[in-house]
């Protein structure tokens, strides 16, 4: 999934993370405990609280390139780049935020959400990565009701109201975007890629745009349903975790096989 020059993705084993070598890594997503040799070699790592079903051996999750990189750290966002593509993450516990600092009738999860995003936001402006190409974001309880709405209704406003407080259009320079639940506990992880020039962003004509979606269906979700890199190597296509959607509504509720197929011929479609 990758160029002899460009930006490459490998899923390796515990033992082959911690035997590679990490001249050209980007960053890792790891989906367990974070082994020694990657803290020792500097490299950006989104430790991520969720168990990889049906997996054999631990996961990680490895981003290349073949060119020279640098690493760096701004706040709480650690990341490392190379002439064209950055790889961040960053991790905020939401009991860094409980109120006061939140507010009464303000979640943890919103305030650290945005927090997250001002900071990511932050960094790519002060390196010259403004374009988001991809974002993962894993946040616990996902569709829990809390403050009177689901949490991953709170994550979108929050998300929202950062894209729009850091001067960034919520409707022409989306990323690709997927946000997954995590285990119970566990803080707020977000990683993702940016380049410094814009990406192509893609749209399903069987979808409603996300940033589109009628008011009933909550805060609109900042992202797009795809976005395609280009490098002098080759493009590289992101597809956001789209779920099985026609217009704006769910469809094959309780039928996790439909749904499936559903989504998978929906991301074949965002491709074409």
């Amino acid at each position: 999934m990758g160029f002899r020059t460009g930006l490459q993705v490998d899923y390796l084993s515990r033992a082959e993370c911690g035997s590679a070598r990490w001249a050209g890594v980007l960053g890792v997503a790891t989906f367990d405990a974070t082994h020694a040799a990657l803290l020792a070699a500097d490299v950006p790592v989104a430790e991520i609280g969720i168990p990889i079903l049906g997996a054999s051996a631990n996961v990680c999750e490895v981003w290349r390139t073949e060119r020279h990189v640098e690493s760096g750290q701004r706040a709480r966002v650690r990341y490392r780049r190379d002439d064209n593509v950055l790889f961040g993450c960053i991790t905020l516990p939401e009991t860094d935020f409980t109120p006061p600092v939140a507010g009464a009738n303000r979640s943890a999860l919103c305030a650290a959400t945005e927090q997250a995003y001002r900071e990511i936001f932050a960094v790519l402006n002060a390196v010259g990565f403004e374009h988001l190409l991809r974002v993962w974001n894993y946040l616990p309880q996902i569709n829990v009701d809390t403050h009177g709405t689901e949490r991953y209704r709170q994550f979108n406003s929050a998300r929202r109201g950062a894209f729009i407080a850091c001067g960034r259009d919520v409707t022409d320079s989306r990323p690709a975007t997927c946000a997954l639940g995590s285990e119970t506990g566990s803080p707020v992880v977000i990683y993702f890629l940016a380049s410094r020039a814009a990406p192509t962003l893609i749209a399903n004509p069987r979808q409603i745009s996300a940033y589109g979606y009628p008011p009933q269906c909550g805060p609109r979700p900042a992202f797009s349903r795809a976005s395609v890199l280009h490098e002098a190597a080759g493009a590289m296509l992101f597809v956001s975790g789209t779920a099985s959607i026609i217009g704006h509504r769910a469809v094959h509720v309780g039928d996790a096989a439909a749904r499936t197929r559903h989504s998978t011929f929906t991301r074949e479609s965002c491709s074409n």
